[in-house]
């Protein structure tokens, strides 16, 4: 399991096969996936076939994709975060989802920061979108933490949701 970035209190790293049991945990929480189309897992294997086609897919064919977030304290796989290629679009996305007992520590903020920052340095990208249904308060007030600004809706996925974008270009992402 390769480390891609560390935080003070998280391990950023690649997705493994062996992660489908504690992703499945995180994403069978009807709270922490209610902004998230379709991503309730009904079963382990079916969350590995995710993993597979989404993540692990994408670090081969992109070189990157969302990462497990990992809880230095307790080694604990708490969700993920990262840069995603979405091919539709012809954009990069900045996403984060945590398991709801770590909501409110401002670790979504603190992994999103290391992931926004590793898309300028090290993927070289010139800007990000986030894209938010209009009625996550909580992942709207990350993105604008990332100094993400509105950009109007579009429709994705059938359903309509914020757009959120940061130029960084210009050095407007934190360090």
């Amino acid at each position: 399991m390769s480390t891609i970035l560390e935080t003070p209190r998280l391990l950023l790293r690649q997705f493994v096969i062996e992660d489908a049991p504690a992703i499945f945990r995180v994403n069978s929480d009807p709270e922490v996936v209610r902004y998230a189309e379709g991503v309730v897992p009904a079963s382990v294997d079916e969350t590995l076939g995710h993993l597979r086609n989404g993540p692990l897919a994408d670090y081969a064919r992109y070189g990157f994709g969302r990462w497990a977030v990992v809880e230095k304290s307790t080694d604990e796989l708490i969700g993920m975060c990262g840069p995603k290629f979405l091919a539709e679009l012809g954009e990069v996305e900045i996403g984060y989802r945590l398991a709801r007992d770590r909501w409110s520590r401002g670790l979504a903020t603190e992994a999103a920061t290391a992931a926004l920052n590793y898309a300028r340095d090290d993927l070289a990208l010139d800007h990000l979108i986030a894209l938010i249904m209009e009625d996550n308060t909580a992942s709207i007030r990350v993105a604008e933490k990332l100094g993400m600004t509105p950009a109007g809706t579009i429709l994705f996925e059938g359903a309509e949701v914020l757009r959120y974008e940061i130029t960084l270009s210009d050095g407007s992402a934190s360090r």
